[in-house]
């Protein structure tokens, strides 16, 4: 995809590498088109203590509270506001471009006049993560093999209690992929 938006003009792509952490970095490879490249690392998972109240109050899906994008937004905010002006942001899941979307909501990039206009987004619905949370719920706990009947009501336990959990975000994974196909390109 990166090749063949590079055939329109010059591509600059700034990436979440989630896959590289506490282990080498891969460099992506030379492509056509593509200009500068910046590779973030997510910040650390928020502990549970942090997310979990706004969470319970009808907050957003746990993954996307839970998760530091602070160094993403700032990253992306103080782009779209340094210029030159850009065409197109592609996100690749919706976990990127929520944070972005909620930041860019209080910036001055979205209150700023119609001198310059914002960028045309576009999201790659790969995975409905509500569609993926009601199969997970589907699924029984697993037993280590040979395990005892405390061993199994520990996972019993944590089975249920974060299916509860699943089935809470199962409905605002949905609303949260509306909102996003109601705003985007």
């Amino acid at each position: 995809m990166i090749s063949a938006l590079g055939q329109a003009g010059e591509v600059e792509l700034i990436s979440v590498d989630r896959h590289s952490i506490g282990s080498e970095r891969v460099e992506p490879p030379a492509v056509t088109g593509l200009g500068k490249i910046s590779t973030l690392t997510p910040g650390p998972e928020t502990p549970m203590r942090d997310w979990l109240r706004p969470w319970v109050m009808g907050g957003p899906p746990r993954r996307l509270i839970a998760v530091d994008s602070s160094e993403l937004t700032e990253v992306v905010l103080r782009r779209l506001e340094s210029g030159p002006e850009i065409d197109l942001v592609f996100y690749s899941l919706l976990d990127t471009w929520w944070p972005v979307h909620e930041a860019m909501k209080n910036s001055r990039t979205a209150t700023r006049s119609n001198d310059r206009i914002r960028p045309v987004e576009v999201v790659d619905f790969n995975d409905l993560e509500n569609l993926s949370l009601k199969l997970r719920r589907r699924n029984p706990p697993r037993f280590t093999p040979g395990s005892g009947p405390i061993a199994h009501l520990r996972v019993l336990s944590r089975w249920a209690i974060s299916r509860g959990f699943d089935l809470i975000d199962e409905r605002r994974w949905d609303a949260v992929q509306r909102d996003c196909a109601a705003q985007v390109a």
